[in-house]
């Protein structure tokens, strides 16, 4: 890892949580660079509790006398990846609502779609190749997803559901679980709800006239 790791040309590509990685395991001092500052990762043997890790330097480009400069214990790796990627790249994952991805699944890789994104929180769907698809909740970090969590599609949280739709995906969504295909989209927390009691009817989704499929109101 050196200055211009991330640099081609005049142009600087994000960092990713896997370069940060090899600064931290490189035995020496380090630096990389993109548009917005520098950062270089320096490990000690030793700090006054006599305990090893890194000392954290970082400039914002343009700016040399705006540096800063924070030691992290060993078992502190994420908090300096995070930090790092924030610092170099203004934001902890480059992941956006609608993006195509890929998870490993079943021991293959599936084609997977972003459905929202909430902070450092990612919802994906993927679809199997019998048709059924799951969604999973994932920890996004720079250019990486980590899984959580698989979430049944009926099981979804209305902040979930708000984000999907407030983000412009509900086109995207499959909904076709293991044991029930064709499950709907919830409606958003803030559409009107017809006040019907059968269970069934209020697990559909919302139409124009305000009320929900299967409605005998409609």
């Amino acid at each position: 890892m050196n200055i211009d790791t991330l640099r081609t040309g005049s142009k600087y590509r994000h960092a990713t949580a896997k370069d940060i990685r090899k600064m931290l395991g490189a035995g020496h001092v380090t630096h990389i660079q993109t548009e917005r500052g520098t950062i270089a990762i320096r490990p000690f043997s030793r700090d006054i509790d006599g305990d090893a890790g890194w000392t954290v330097d970082r400039a914002v480009a343009g700016l040399t006398d705006h540096g800063q400069s924070k030691q992290f214990k060993r078992g502190e790796q994420q908090r300096i990846i995070r930090a790092a990627l924030v610092f170099l790249n203004g934001e902890l994952h480059s992941f956006e609502a609608g993006d195509d991805t890929t998870i490993f699944s079943n021991q293959a890789e599936r084609e997977a779609y972003v459905l929202a994104v909430r902070g450092e929180q990612v919802l994906i769907e993927y679809e199997m190749p019998a048709g059924t698809s799951a969604l999973v909740l994932m920890s996004a970090m720079g250019n990486e997803l980590k899984r959580i969590k698989t979430i049944p599609h009926q099981a979804l949280s209305q902040d979930w559901v708000d984000a999907i739709r407030d983000q412009g995906n509900s086109y995207l969504w499959i909904g076709n679980g293991q044991r029930t295909h064709g499950i709907p989209l919830p409606p958003h927390s803030n559409q009107k709800r017809c006040n019907c009691n059968d269970p069934e009817i209020a697990r559909h989704g919302p139409v124009s006239s305000g009320h929900w499929f299967g409605c005998p109101a409609r």
